[in-house]
């Protein structure tokens, strides 16, 4: 109850259950019978599902196809088709090695045809990203994908310019701001400099920052979830 109290969590807003696995009864319990969201103790049982199904050996592949005719010189007269298999460590970085990869291993240096996305390794979603917490841009609620590059977040940063009383706002990748590319600065300390941008965000489109950024913070990024996720 100390501990509790100390973290400002009152009893009646938690239940608890401890039992060993080869014992019949559990050690300790409270409200064990009331529904509560379980949080990040989910991810035990998907967890233990994963290394039940595929092993603790498993590697995700994204398997890539030169779909037409190479020439020597590694002009591809076709298309390049990218089929995810729902990689979640598909960041931009390793794009990048996947594509160099290409140029090594085949000497492909132009693509006269398409880059076709094969997206169809799962099926489409019925949930929404709010539907959890209604937080959509949290990048924790970004729904799956079989091609979930960069988990279809963006990567704003915040570089303070005190001669111009501003921050300027970058996007990566730059895939645009609702408003101005910058905010002005405010005085105070660098404490809740999220809060301070006072985020707008509507499902559909660009993230608006319409605060200010505390002039005592350093550059600093925050990684929101793109709003538009189909075309990401």
């Amino acid at each position: 109850s100390l501990a509790l109290r100390h973290a400002q969590v009152p009893a009646g807003a938690m239940g608890l259950w401890v039992q060993a696995l080869d014992e019949d009864q559990p050690r300790l319990q409270w409200q064990a019978g009331l529904a509560l969201n379980p949080a990040s103790l989910v991810k035990l049982i998907t967890t233990f599902a994963a290394l039940d199904q595929v092993g603790p050996a498993w590697r995700w592949a994204t398997p890539v196809w030169l779909n037409g005719r190479l020439s020597e010189d590694g002009v591809l007269d076709g298309d390049l088709v990218i089929k995810g298999m729902g990689d979640p460590r598909l960041t931009q970085e390793r794009l990048w090695l996947l594509l160099r990869r290409l140029q090594q291993q085949y000497g492909l240096r132009e693509i006269r045809g398409h880059i076709v996305i094969d997206r169809s390794a799962f099926a489409p979603t019925e949930t929404l990203p709010g539907d959890f917490d209604g937080e959509a841009w949290r990048p924790a609620n970004v729904q799956a994908d079989a091609l979930l590059l960069n988990q279809k977040t963006l990567s704003y940063s915040f570089r303070p310019d005190p001669p111009r009383r501003l921050a300027w706002v970058t996007a990566e990748p730059a895939l645009g701001l609702a408003g101005p590319a910058s905010v002005p600065l405010s005085a105070g300390p660098c404490d809740d400099w999220r809060g301070s941008l006072k985020l707008e965000w509507i499902e559909g489109q660009r993230p608006r920052f319409a605060g200010s950024y505390p002039a005592a913070c350093p550059e600093q990024q925050w990684t929101l979830a793109d709003p538009e996720p189909a075309s990401y």
